[in-house]
């Protein structure tokens, strides 16, 4: 079984209910084709 990263070591932080990918930087510009393409 896997275990929640612990910490701060999340490498990426994915919200499927809307499609937005954030990570601890916030919302990443170079994600908006990748978006567009997945939706």
């Amino acid at each position: 079984m896997n275990t929640m990263p612990q910490g701060d070591d999340w490498e990426m932080i994915v919200f499927d209910i809307d499609g937005t990918l954030l990570d601890f930087e916030g919302f990443q510009p170079e994600l908006i084709p990748l978006i567009r393409e997945i939706e």
